[in-house]
């Protein structure tokens, strides 16, 4: 079986403590307490279901249990099954209107059945309801009148009806469970009459006496509507975890069943003549005192047993939250609590110690806000009111103000208490000191614009130092340039100035193509400078986009380019330069396509 099903605890409340870890898998005393209350419902509603069925085939068995016994009238079973379904609406933990209103009803119901009975009986009435659904025979066993219930029946009727209306009220609860529990001692008077025999006791007078059926059936309602609120009033002492409900419940049901027994097993050894009465008295005595002795020992133990658990669980729940303080007053970052209103209820150790003040001085007596920077405390109020509406914010950044009127920089994670109804009680806030963080920040901002600032001073200098070699080189390679454009030129200004001066020269065609031959190889010769020279530098924004070009062609460029500034130069200290270019032909690789 399964053991968290209900039905398997529905005893446990009245045996167990609710912290016992069998009683308390998946229910505690109270939700066993409220589903016992509401099983037992159903077993009165099903009580007035099967008299009634008793009634219509006309079942002895049904009606009156016993045979030749007095039967439960059908108003008394009718009005069972209301009492049922109003004790079944009084077990549950929440109720709606329409929930509430139908538990008046049925209750009212009750309370006006039990009242109209009783005022027939008192008042020697007829009001024509007592056979209104079935005729009963005149003269029935223990019968006042034809279908008339019984007078206890009616006085319960109005008790029951009474304490349910008035269970709805909390500070009725103890005069409401007093009038539930009174036709249960009825009922157990009844049910003595008829266990012993003895008709005074399930019998008043002239008037109808009390069924069996109907002696069951009202101790089960009245357990019912006494366990529908175990919370409240006299039920909370039985219901209670301590050791007085623990004995409360462990004695009184087995104690009740053995006195009865022990009782009717006296009577009955007396009947067959085993002892006399005095013999049975004292014999009752003894076992009774016996079985009260090994009662109050065994719950003496069982009490022993609750105790070490009890103080095992204090013991580890002391040692937890000793454990939880430090990690409360410890941790890394501060904590601390606020009321509706905003002052700190609550602050952790290391909070203080950041902002130097001590408990006392800041516990139930400073605000927040007032530890906050002047500037800072109008964005603060925004962020509470978004708190109120949102019910949290994180990553708020404040600057705080320490005892010693230094700043701290601190982020601020905030989250609403709210009670059952919405309405905001105050906060809980998580604090992180930023301040070391902010300032390696700002030294960081600071070196970065330094070494930016150094940078860019360190590229003007190269760019300055990359100018002056380029002009440098440029010069130089200016003038080795300009020579070579004049030992180019010279030919052709001497040949040019040799036929304008004489010009009879030009009549020798021989001589002629020979100096126009001399002058347009220099001319030549000028071009491929200008050529080379043009492949070697090139402007910027001349060219765009990269294409190939061939390595040789680049250094025998330089060569050339250069040999007025190697060449001549040693020529005029008396020295020789030969330069010899071992190149091996490449095929230059495809430009890439654009």
């Amino acid at each position: 079986m399964n053991p968290r099903f209900p039905i398997t605890r529905l005893l446990a409340a009245f045996v167990r403590p609710s912290h016992d870890r069998r009683a308390a898998e998946g229910y505690g005393a109270e939700d066993t307490a409220r589903i016992a209350s509401r099983v037992l419902s159903c077993c009165v509603g099903a009580t007035g279901f099967l008299v009634l069925l008793g009634w219509t085939f006309d079942l002895a068995i049904f009606k009156s249990v016993l045979g030749g016994a007095v039967s439960m009238k059908p108003n008394v079973a009718v009005t069972l099954i209301p009492a049922a379904l109003a004790a079944w609406l009084l077990g549950a933990k929440e109720q709606d209107r329409i929930t509430g209103y139908l538990l008046l009803a049925c209750a009212a119901f009750v309370l006006l059945m039990g009242a109209v009975h009783l005022s027939q009986d008192i008042f020697d009435l007829d009001f024509g309801i007592d056979q209104m659904l079935f005729s009963d025979k005149p003269g029935e066993v223990g019968t006042f009148r034809p279908g008339r219930p019984a007078i206890a029946a009616s006085f319960n009727f109005v008790l029951l009806g009474t304490a349910m209306l008035l269970m709805r009220f909390r500070r009725a609860a103890v005069t409401a469970q007093i009038m539930a529990l009174f036709p249960a001692i009825l009922a157990f008077r009844g049910l003595l009459g008829y266990l012993f025999e003895v008709p005074e006791f399930y019998g008043y007078g002239k008037y109808t006496d009390m069924a069996v059926p109907g002696i069951f059936a009202y101790m089960i309602l009245s357990a019912a509507v006494l366990l529908a609120r175990p919370n409240q009033g006299i039920m909370d002492a039985v219901m209670s975890p301590g050791a007085g409900g623990i004995l409360m419940r462990r004695l009184a049901p087995p104690m009740v069943v053995l006195l009865l027994v022990l009782a009717w097993l006296r009577v009955l050894g007396e009947e067959k003549g085993l002892y006399d009465e005095q013999y049975g008295i004292t014999l009752t005595i003894l076992i009774a005192t016996l079985m009260l002795g090994l009662a109050i020992y065994l719950s003496a133990r069982y009490l022993t047993r609750v105790d070490q658990e009890r103080m095992r669980m204090k013991k580890a729940a002391d040692d937890n939250a000793a454990e939880m303080l430090d990690l409360f007053n410890n941790a890394p970052c501060g904590y601390h609590s606020t009321d509706a209103d905003g002052v700190i209820t609550r602050i952790n150790d290391t909070e203080l110690a950041w902002l130097g003040y001590r408990r006392e001085e800041v516990a139930g007596r400073m605000k927040f806000s007032g530890l906050l920077a002047p500037s800072g405390r109008n964005d603060y109020g925004t962020a509470i009111n978004a708190l109120k509406e949102r019910g949290a914010f994180e990553g708020f950044e404040l600057v705080l103000r320490r005892k010693d009127g230094s700043p701290m920089e601190a982020l601020v994670n905030s989250q609403a208490v709210r009670d059952g109804l919405g309405s905001f009680l105050g906060s809980r806030d998580t604090v992180f000191d930023i301040t070391t963080k902010r300032r390696t920040d700002r030294a960081l901002r600071e070196s970065n614009s330094q070494m930016r600032a150094a940078l860019e001073k360190l590229q003007g200098v190269q760019s300055k130092m990359t100018e002056q070699a380029r002009m440098r080189a440029l010069g130089e390679m200016s003038s080795g340039i300009a020579h070579e454009i004049n030992n180019t030129i010279a030919p052709i200004l001497g040949f040019s100035e040799t036929m304008l001066e004489w010009p009879e020269t030009l009549d020798n065609r021989k001589q002629t193509v020979k100096f126009l031959r001399i002058i347009h190889r220099a001319a030549a010769d000028a071009a491929a400078v200008v050529s080379r020279l043009r492949k070697f530098y090139h402007r910027k924004g001349e060219t765009s986009g990269m294409r190939g070009q061939s390595v040789n062609g680049m250094v025998t460029d330089a060569i050339i380019l250069t040999q007025p500034m190697w060449k001549n130069r040693a020529m005029v200290e008396g020295k020789t330069i030969q330069v010899a270019a071992e190149i091996r032909e490449t095929r230059p690789r495809k430009e890439p396509s654009r």
